[in-house]
């Protein structure tokens, strides 16, 4: 079996620049990097999400879409509810 490609590093943001982004970029793409920034969501996830997975004031991960494929999350820790 072969090896996994390590993964890159990733860079935190501080909400300072989160909130700048958010107020420069147009929309749809700030709410994008809203929720990206503040849910935690994977690329994956998000691509994914409905009006339907919003609800009780809280985000319902249901599935996720890499490339054209539809599934579950990726782990049992991407299911939980985000309030």
């Amino acid at each position: 079996m072969g090896t996994s490609p390590p993964c890159a590093e990733t860079h935190a943001y501080t909400l300072q620049d989160i909130l700048r982004l958010i107020s420069v970029l147009p929309e749809p793409a700030s709410t994008i990097v809203a929720t990206a920034a503040f849910t935690g969501l994977r690329k994956s996830e998000i691509r994914k999400l409905l009006w339907e997975n919003f609800r009780e004031d809280a985000l319902w991960i249901t599935q996720s879409v890499w490339e054209h494929f539809v599934s579950e999350p990726k782990t049992e820790r991407s299911k939980p509810v985000i309030p």
